[in-house]
């Protein structure tokens, strides 16, 4: 079961979402369907229902609101550290998992986060800098270690290079675990764009039967699946993981 993707809920939602905004719904060819639903994140959800699960997803984590608070702490004293050491350091926080999503410098400043021996060396030079400041991104060494390079994009016509590392469980991706850095022409990192899932992992490998993952996607678009209508292909697909927001919502 561990090669059946949780993400084929999300497939059939993306696939509806799709055809309600698509031009020939807006064009008028079918009236009675409405653009109602809108990008959704369980983490931007300020309903009691969607409330109620991420309590429910908490208490069944070995996650505590002391570990919580113990990253919390830490990322507050890993950005004072990095405000000490870089001149004009700007740290902008995220909205789903309230962690620093944007970190760079400010436009009159002469700071750099971090400067890179050459092309080569940039993937290293980003690694060594979520190392230093692992607080900051709530991540663990072992973590670190784990992330793999996505893209490694030589310097465009602008000068900027990109260097993109992916976060895993158990080898398998985090959905939007990312970490993204530029680098100008003089190979200094200028800019760290963050989404890499915060605190220890504690994921189960059972993630119950698929057909029940579809039919839940399903309904969230008002969508009701016939009982003998199985997931086609649903056997194809590869799992990826939702990153959960371990601080407060």
């Amino acid at each position: 079961m561990r090669n059946v993707l949780v993400f084929a809920c999300l497939s059939i939602a993306g696939f509806c979402l799709y055809q309600l905004r698509s031009p020939g719904v807006a064009a008028g060819d079918h009236p009675e369907i409405r653009p109602v639903f809108e990008n959704y994140s369980i983490r931007l959800d300020t309903s009691t229902a969607a409330d109620e699960v991420l309590r429910r997803y908490r208490s069944q984590s070995s996650f505590s609101n002391v570990d919580r608070d113990v990253v919390i702490e830490r990322m507050a004293a890993a950005e004072h550290r990095l405000r000490q050491s870089v001149s004009g350091v700007v740290v902008e926080y995220g909205d789903e998992l309230h962690t620093p999503e944007i970190i760079g410098t400010s436009a009159i400043s002469k700071g750099v986060l971090a400067k890179s021996t050459g092309s080569n060396g940039r993937e290293r030079t980003l690694r060594t800098f979520i190392y230093a400041n692992k607080g900051l991104f709530g991540v663990t060494e072992k973590q670190i270690v784990d992330l793999t390079l996505e893209v490694g994009q030589s310097a465009r016509a602008s000068g900027i290079s990109i260097v993109d590392l992916q976060q895993s469980i158990g080898g398998v991706p985090v959905f939007q675990g990312t970490m993204r850095a530029a680098f100008d022409r003089g190979n200094k990192l200028v800019r760290v764009i963050n989404y890499l899932a915060p605190g220890p992992f504690d994921v189960r490998d059972d993630f119950g039967a698929p057909e029940r993952a579809v039919a839940a996607a399903a309904r969230n678009v008002g969508i009701k699946l016939p009982k003998t209508r199985s997931a086609d292909h649903v056997w194809t697909a590869k799992m990826l993981f939702f990153s959960t927001a371990v601080l407060p919502m």
